[in-house]
């Protein structure tokens, strides 16, 4: 499989596609009438007061959980069915998972969601391992409000003339998502991968507070297990716009994390 491209996989395969290779090596390239897409609408505040998240620092509660029990006396299978289990109740089954990246010693977070008709259940319930869709900032949100007070939106590419290679990030209302991919199912992709959900995910399963945003104690929890998992977190409580370079976020030879525009997802796929 090429890098960066999509095909449809063979009858027998597990799922109906073979993996992206990448999140993305597109531009962002917002046409005048789908910038109406991504504009804020009524429920969102037009002068957001900044959200100060708990941390262990400034914290004089205790913070919720993840809804997974985070024990080491469990076996990989009892581990597995009992996160199959807090799936299976959970209404939006959204997590905030790591990945790593590429020039980045540190882990990077994202906003995933568990695809139960994509996944292969059986091998769930031994293994962990999910298909899950990701889900990104709101653009407008994201140049003037934190990252952690943004909407999040499904991560929509369109397919270059190719029909392979992904082109640009197509701004579709999440509740508009699913119709708009069955009727162009060969022009848009959501960006999808199968997980080893046990191993990468942070907190979870939870589901959306208001105007699909991501609750508060999801953002507490990421921010409280950060050092043990090594993750990079100090964009959670800035406004970081997705179409500009994170020059506060250096990689580990100096350079900015380039903005959401260019490819930076590099995973071993071997391992799913």
């Amino acid at each position: 499989l090429d890098f960066g491209k999509y095909k449809a996989a063979a009858p027998t395969a597990e799922y109906g596609y073979d993996k992206v290779k990448t999140l993305m090596d597109i531009e962002l390239e917002l046409e005048d009438e789908d910038e109406e897409d991504w504009e804020s609408d009524e429920e969102e505040e037009k002068e957001p007061s900044p959200k100060r998240i708990k941390t262990r620092s400034n914290s004089k509660e205790p913070l919720k959980d993840t809804q997974v029990t985070e024990r080491t006396d469990l076996s990989l299978e009892e581990r597995a069915k009992e996160l199959y289990q807090n799936i299976v109740k959970s209404k939006d089954k959204l997590f905030i998972v790591t990945r790593p990246q590429e020039n980045y010693s540190k882990l990077a977070w994202h906003v995933a969601q568990v695809d139960m008709e994509e996944t292969s259940l059986q091998a769930a319930k031994r293994t962990g391992k999910y298909h899950v869709r990701y889900w990104i900032r709101n653009l407008q949100d994201s140049k003037k409000q934190q990252v952690c007070s943004c909407r999040y939106w499904p991560c929509i590419n369109e397919f270059k003339k190719d029909g392979e290679s992904l082109g640009p990030l197509v701004p579709i209302k999440p509740a508009k998502a699913e119709e708009t991919l069955k009727k162009k199912k060969h022009i848009y992709f959501w960006y999808q991968d199968t997980i080893d959900l046990l191993e990468s995910m942070v907190v979870g399963p939870f589901n959306f507070d208001t105007s699909y945003k991501i609750p508060t104690y999801a953002w507490e929890t990421l921010l409280r297990r950060a050092d043990e998992m090594g993750i990079r977190v100090q964009n959670v409580d800035r406004v970081v716009p997705l179409d500009e370079d994170d020059v506060d976020d250096l990689d580990d030879n100096g350079n900015p994390c380039a903005s959401f525009m260019h490819t930076y997802w590099q995973i071993d796929w071997e391992t799913y």
